[in-house]
């Protein structure tokens, strides 16, 4: 089975064989484990469960409409504006990542918005992973609102700066499934504690 076929749970497995003092993400839901202790966990509190390999679907453009992530051959592509347009990254990649914030009004003038220029304050909304073609700068960029631990697990990234925006927002357990399909084509790497 090629690395492109393998679903997230066939690519942590590998990764444990070889990396077995790492710390890695469930495949399933997300948690944070010992690499030896993956195949207790799934079946403990996942029996029978499979993971997708893609497409990862969210929202982008203002979190209205939909948009899919998805490896295809040797490209990453984001389908966004309901299905309309496509935006093609090739791999390998670079891949960046850094915190996701958002402006809300600040709590002391939000009630004087309509008398008022009101000022806003910056407050984080997640984490986001930067898929940028090096000779091209394409890239697309996909946000998770419940943060994310690719610090904790994984090497072969750099540290990007922070983001207002992304291309695609996706769940956590869809984010770790992307985060596995980097680590199954080399992109990524288990960080060893």
């Amino acid at each position: 089975m090629a690395a492109s076929d393998e679903d997230s749970i066939a690519i942590a497995r590998r990764l444990v064989a070889a990396h077995p003092a790492a710390k890695l993400p469930c495949p399933i839901c997300a948690a944070s484990l010992k690499a030896e202790n993956l195949d207790h966990h799934l079946a403990k509190v996942h029996p029978g469960a499979s993971a997708p390999t893609g497409p990862w679907r969210g929202k982008g453009a203002l979190g209205v409409f939909p948009c899919s992530l998805a490896i295809v051959g040797d490209a990453i592509v984001l389908r966004h504006t309901l299905g309309l347009f496509t935006r093609t990254v090739p791999l390998p990649t670079g891949i960046e990542a850094g915190s996701l914030w958002r402006s809300q009004p600040d709590a002391i003038t939000a009630g004087y918005a309509d008398d008022f220029n009101t000022s806003s304050v910056d407050v984080k909304a997640g984490r986001y992973v930067r898929l940028e073609c090096p000779r091209s700068r394409v890239g697309i960029t996909v946000g998770c609102r419940g943060g994310g631990a690719l610090a904790g697990h994984w090497e072969g990234w750099r540290q990007g700066a922070r983001r207002k925006s992304v291309d695609l927002m996706i769940g956590r357990e869809a984010m770790v499934g992307l985060e596995y399909a980097l680590a199954g084509r080399g992109l990524l790497v288990p960080r060893i504690a």
